[in-house]
């Protein structure tokens, strides 16, 4: 059941909020009143888009509200109850495009447009194709299936009744049952063309060949592998004496090194021991090493001893210096005032100073208040003369108004613009009758509107003629009713508008008259106010001057106090390099430091045990590659006799290497011949696998034909039956319906009629024959197709039982309204829980068995719609 529907700038729908309950709902309102709204609305809700979307009448922005203001963007809540669960479904407009929301009890179960409309459909097992053609019924489309081709309607109402997949599973079937055919006879036409008896015995002759030239490739490769083997074996003795050979050149290049580094080591020695031949003759290589560590230890202490002798010298010298620097800036000083006598005068200068910025800081905050009131008296007056210049103006545009308003109140225009609306809708009225008239009298078959007896073409021609009078004598009348309304419409605008302006002007200057008259107060205060100005200017200049003195005063007196207390640190400074100096000296006198000359002998003997240290290290290394020479020899002499079996292997090995290309070219041969015959017994076993396969695809598909056949011959069963089945139902519903809808007796049922090739809606005569509809008046034809539609809604979309009926009156005379009004009201709701019917016919509200809601639209001034309920 849809419970609720709020609207939010849309169409002419400023702000609409519409509840709905059980039963039929009268929507009802006067052309373009926005009662059409309410059901494009519930479609969009439901299924973003409406009938005028989808048929590209209009545009998404189409849907936002223009006037009576623009607006940007537009929304639509729809509130709906399914099996006692509530759901709300909020969709927004903005800036050409949508987002969409569904939630239930408070939470959010998805969001964005086709996502939404994916849900909802889930939800209500229904689609907008099929809420469009079997629930919402357009305006002026109540009979939109009558209008359809012959084989559009087919195609339509099978689509609307389910069947359409059926078809197109025919279709389909008799699509692949050609495709089987083809496929069998292209398999047919194979194995017809081909010698299957020939190919077989080519196939075994060609299998015993190929497997003679298997077994001589074999042999041939038996032998070459054992060649193969044969000069890996060589190949590995080979690179053994490779080897041998390899470390025999070797060996000669370590000797030749060898004893050239000989050589060498003894040229270094006998310099070495030149140079310590007093060490090395007494002393063994673990006592030089001894030696050598105690010297360099004692040189250590001795250079250490010299570089702390050198820095105190430096450190006095630096002393000496800075004491020379101190005496002659304390001779510089000696007239420097004592250090409190210069702090007493610092003191009194900072007090006086404090006090004279404190006074001058009181002048300028009084300074900065008078100067501050100036500004506001300045503005105030600035103000009153705006405001008096504005009266002046006010007084004259008021005169004019009111002489305006004078002018056009000597009629009443509310009256005339309420007269001339109802005479237009009067003439409408009439033209439209005038109109329908000679739509019925232009069809064939035409009957008395009195009397509904057939017409002769004599009185046929003459209410043709009457009625084409009548109506474009009505359509000049309507025009010039039209003009005068326009003219009385726009007088009436232009007194409300003076009024308003008028009533606007005399509020702005009951405003401003209070202001304009404080100037001459305001003249008054702000001379008193410059006086004041003028008297604190020169107060700040003294203070300012007395500020000036002190701060000069207090600059004088800190330079005093800083001279007397440099002085006074330099004096403690010079103390303390004094006591330094005396310290360093004292320090100079005690350390005994060694000199440069005994640090120069100590290095000169420590070179000698270095260099008997090297001659010992030549020494050891000269005796070790002395032995290393000699295991060299040895080994040189063992791989003499390899050079020679090196030789014999190589030209044994060039032996082999030529019977392997031999052994190779022959295989090579018999492969490439293999490899034919093999690919010549590959097409031969394919050609007969593919003849074998072809017998088989042959049946295979004969059984798959026989099955399609079955296959179609169930569908055309299950489609007839099934379009039987519905189209019962659908008849059933409509027999109910048609005693309750239709007020007379000429024709007593109606049904819709299913052929192979078209669907048909006839009425039964009441000598028992069924006739088309379409040979019926458009009263008969218009209970016909509602009937259709309720039926369809009842059968096709059961779990909602939801119908929208937009103008279903159209061609209904007064006795058939009311019957209609009674079966919506008693009837309809026994099939279907929730009916909304949108009308202009005010008959139509006995109808309601829920509620009327009235919509109501000032269109010639392009007012937003309302929406208000009424009783039944």
């Amino acid at each position: 059941m849809i419970t609720k529907l709020k609207l939010r700038h849309f169409k002419s729908h400023e702000l609409t909020e519409v509840e709905f309950f059980p039963g039929t709902s009268i929507i009802v309102g006067s052309m373009g009143s926005g009662k059409t709204s309410i059901a494009d609305a519930i479609c969009f809700g439901l299924f973003g888009t409406t009938p005028g979307l989808k048929n590209r009448r209009v545009k998404l922005a189409d849907l936002v509200m223009q006037r009576p203001s623009r607006h940007f963007e537009a929304s639509v809540e729809l509130s709906i109850e399914l099996d006692g669960q509530a759901y709300s479904i909020d969709r927004q407009i903005k800036e050409g495009a949508a987002t969409a929301y569904l939630r239930s009890g408070g939470k959010l179960i998805d969001t964005g447009s086709e996502r939404v409309t994916e849900a909802v459909e889930r939800l209500i097992k229904t689609d907008y194709e099929l809420f469009s053609r079997a629930i919402y019924s357009e305006q002026n489309n109540l009979d939109y299936f009558l209008t359809l081709g012959k084989g559009e309607r087919k195609r339509q109402i099978d689509q609307l009744l389910g069947i359409d997949r059926l078809e197109a599973a025919r279709a389909n079937a008799a699509s692949l049952s050609n495709k089987l055919k083809a496929r069998r006879d292209e398999a047919k036409s194979f194995l017809a063309g081909m010698d299957y008896a020939g190919t077989e015995k080519e196939f075994i002759a060609g299998e015993a060949k190929r497997n003679s030239l298997s077994h001589s490739l074999a042999d041939a490769e038996g032998k070459l592998q054992h060649r193969l083997q044969q000069i890996e074996t060589a190949a590995s003795q080979l690179a053994e004496l490779e080897l041998k050979s390899a470390e025999f050149n070797s060996l000669e290049k370590q000797a030749a090194s060898a004893e050239s580094t000989c050589r060498s080591l003894e040229e270094e020695m006998a310099r070495w021991k030149a140079s310590a031949s007093r060490v090395i003759d007494s002393n063994t290589r673990e006592k030089v090493a001894l030696e050598k560590a105690h010297g360099v230890k004692k040189l250590a202490e001795l250079k250490s001893s010299l570089a702390s002798m050198r820095q105190l010298r430096l450190e006095l010298e630096k002393a000496r210096g800075q004491l020379v620097q101190v005496d002659a800036e304390l001779a510089s000083l000696s007239s420097a005032p004592a250090e409190h006598e210069a702090l007493l005068g610092e003191k009194k200068a900072q007090e006086r100073l404090t006090a004279a910025r404190a006074a001058e800081g009181a002048i300028v905050a009084r300074f900065a208040e008078v100067k501050a009131r100036l500004d506001s008296i300045a503005q105030e007056m600035e103000v009153c003369k705006s405001h008096q210049a504005q009266l002046g103006q006010i007084s004259v545009a008021q005169s004019g108004l009111e002489k305006k308003i004078a002018s056009l109140s000597s009629q009443d225009w509310d009256k005339a613009v309420s007269e001339l609306r109802t005479a237009i809708a009067a003439k409408e009225a009439a033209i439209q009758s005038a109109s329908k008239a000679l739509e019925a009298l232009g069809r064939a078959g035409a009957t008395c509107p009195v009397c509904l007896q057939p017409l002769h073409d004599g009185e046929r021609h003459n209410l043709v003629g009457s009625n084409r009078e009548s109506v474009e004598s009505g359509n000049a009348q309507l025009s010039a009713l039209n003009a005068q309304f326009s003219s009385a419409q726009q007088s009436l605008q232009a007194l409300q508008s003076a009024s308003n302006e008028l009533a606007m002007l005399r509020q702005k200057a009951a405003f401003l008259e209070p202001t304009a008259s404080k100037a001459a107060r305001l003249e008054s205060e702000l001379a008193a106010a410059k006086k004041s100005f003028h008297e604190l200017s020169e107060e700040a200049k003294a203070a300012a001057s007395g500020v000036s003195e002190w701060e000069s005063r207090l600059r004088l007196a800190s330079a005093t106090l800083e001279h007397s207390r440099k002085k006074s640190a330099l004096g403690q400074g010079r103390v303390t390099l004094l006591a330094s100096a005396e310290g360093i000296s004292q320090r100079l006198s005690l350390s005994g430091a060694a000199d440069e000359n005994e640090v120069a002998a100590f290095e000169a003997g420590l070179r000698a045990f270095e260099s008997a240290e090297f001659y010992f290290t030549a020494k050891e290394k000269l005796d070790s590659l002395l032995a290393a020479r000699r295991e060299t020899g040895a080994r040189m002499e063992k791989l003499k006799s390899a050079r020679g079996e090196l030789d014999a292997l190589r030209r044994k090995q060039s032996e082999f290497m030529e019977e392997k290309g031999r052994l190779e070219s022959g295989c090579e041969s018999l492969r490439r011949e293999l490899e034919a015959q093999q690919a010549l017994v590959t097409s031969l076993e394919a050609r007969l696998k593919s003849a074998v396969e072809r017998k088989r695809r042959v049946e295979r598909i004969d059984s798959l034909l026989n099955g399609v056949a079955k296959f179609q011959s169930a569908l055309l069963e299950t489609q007839t039956t099934l379009r039987t089945e519905l189209v019962l139902g659908v008849n059933e519903v409509m027999e109910g319906l048609w005693r309750n809808v239709y007020p007379y007796s000429d024709y007593t049922a109606v049904r819709l009629q299913a052929s192979e090739d078209d669907y048909s809606l006839e009425l039964r005569a009441i000598d028992g024959g069924w006739v088309a509809v379409e040979n019926a008046s458009g009263g008969e034809r218009a209970c016909a197709v509602l009937c259709l539609r309720v039926s369809f809604a009842v059968i096709l979309a059961p779990r909602l039982g939801w119908l929208i009926l937009d103008e279903p009156t159209h061609n209904l005379d007064t006795q058939a309204v009311t019957l209609l009004s009674r079966a919506l009201r008693e009837q309809i709701p026994q099939l279907v829980s929730q009916t909304f019917i949108i009308t202009h016919d005010e008959a139509l509200r006995e109808a309601a068995s829920a509620r009327v809601y009235k919509v109501e639209r000032d269109k010639q001034n392009g007012e937003r719609s309302s929406v208000e309920v009424m009783a039944a």
